[in-house]
């Protein structure tokens, strides 16, 4: 009598926006509002294009922290031989 919990394909599409927005450093007071209008709005474009213009922003932010990692190494790395 094993007891197994099933899942609809719309709480694992909430499940998994949850967990993209939990990654990317959200609250769960912001996830439940975020949640919320994307149940307002239902399935549409709009909401396709709330998505990916937060991905969007994601990426952009992405590759703005690898530059500046990229020049962080560079001042240590620079720093590191001036003084050796």
């Amino acid at each position: 009598s094993l007891r197994v919990r099933r899942y609809g394909t719309a709480a694992i599409g909430e499940a998994r926006i949850v967990a993209a927005l939990r990654v990317a450093g959200y609250g769960v007071a912001a996830i439940r509002e975020i949640l919320g209008t994307l149940r307002r709005f239902g399935t549409s474009d709009e909401v396709d294009g709330i998505l990916h213009e937060r991905l969007d922003a994601l990426a952009a932010r992405a590759v703005a922290l690898l530059r500046a990692g990229a020049d962080l190494a560079e001042v240590v790395e620079a720093s590191g031989t001036s003084s050796g």
